[in-house]
């Protein structure tokens, strides 16, 4: 729930019923802690900020393309 869907660790301590200090451990276990979970949570929201962007701006210039490529095939430029 942490590092998967970027939810808060306080706030799914608090869903879990536990105790933050328990959550923590886990997270030691598995070779995270609370300050790389949030920097974690950051760099995957910009990663999916970043693809959205390349995609939008991948698609506008396959537009803008078609249409250039229309133009000159017509002989209008």
């Amino acid at each position: 729930m942490v590092t998967e869907q970027g939810q808060e660790p306080k706030e799914v301590a608090r869903e879990l019923g536990i105790c933050i200090d328990t959550l923590s451990s886990w997270l030691k276990v598995s070779g995270m802690q609370l300050g790389q979970v949030s920097r974690y949570n950051r760099q995957q929201q910009r990663i999916r900020e970043l693809e959205t962007e390349i995609r939008t701006l991948r698609k506008q210039f396959g537009e803008k393309m078609s249409k250039l490529c229309v133009n000159l095939l017509s002989g209008v430029e």
